[in-house]
């Protein structure tokens, strides 16, 4: 009889926690502020939840906005999505985006690590990433 292959998800054995960030978009900006979407891949077999912040700097280095957040449970092998408001105002410009995240497995394990990314965005509409996984639309 042959073995069929498992899955990391579905294997026994050590739970070992991981996490990427996978990219950061400027959905949308309306009187109330801007709307950002950040999104994250778990890459291993265990939940991880965590904290993080997204941070906004001009082309120059000037911080416009540190927006602190909290992560859901993200399921083993899983992506996901979430948004984040802010009420700052952005004009056309280039900026830069930098989201790190502090998370941990909620199951077999305590210690905590970091996932990173800095994106870069030509317009305030839409954000085109550094790694080239979204493109930029002008509208």
């Amino acid at each position: 009889m042959s073995a069929v292959p498992v899955s990391p998800q579905c294997a026994v054995g050590e739970r070992t926690a991981g996490l990427d960030v996978i990219g950061i978009e400027m959905r949308e900006q309306n009187p109330q502020g801007s709307v950002f979407q950040v999104f994250v891949e778990n890459t291993q077999n265990t939940m991880v939840r965590g904290d993080g912040v997204l941070t906004i700097t001009d082309d120059e280095g000037n911080v416009l906005a540190s927006i602190k957040f909290e992560m859901a449970t993200i399921l083993a092998g899983d992506f996901a999505s979430f948004y984040l408001n802010h009420p700052i105002l952005l004009i056309d410009g280039d900026y830069l985006l930098h989201v790190s995240i502090e998370y941990e497995p909620l199951l077999g394990g305590s210690s905590r690590s970091v996932a990173t990314i800095n994106n870069i965005g030509p317009c305030h509409r839409r954000w085109r990433a550094e790694a080239g996984r979204h493109t930029d639309r002008r509208g």
